[in-house]
């Protein structure tokens, strides 16, 4: 089993920003430190864009 190490990132939100939009801003933002990450080093996104991304792609596949 992996040993794997975590940093969590969290903020409040102004009013008017909604957490989704900022999330993935900043996910787009680290792009170039996403693509310079030695071996086994990830940027991951979590909580509620990821949970939202699931369901989006659970409710756009085919019905049988």
């Amino acid at each position: 089993m992996f040993n794997l190490k975590n940093v969590i990132v969290q903020a409040e939100l102004n009013p008017g920003f909604m957490a989704n939009d900022v999330t993935q801003e900043v996910f787009d933002s680290l792009k170039e430190l996403r693509s310079d990450l030695p071996f086994g080093y990830t940027v991951e996104i979590d909580g509620s864009l990821e949970e939202s991304t699931k369901a989006a792609k659970l409710l756009s596949e085919p019905v049988p």
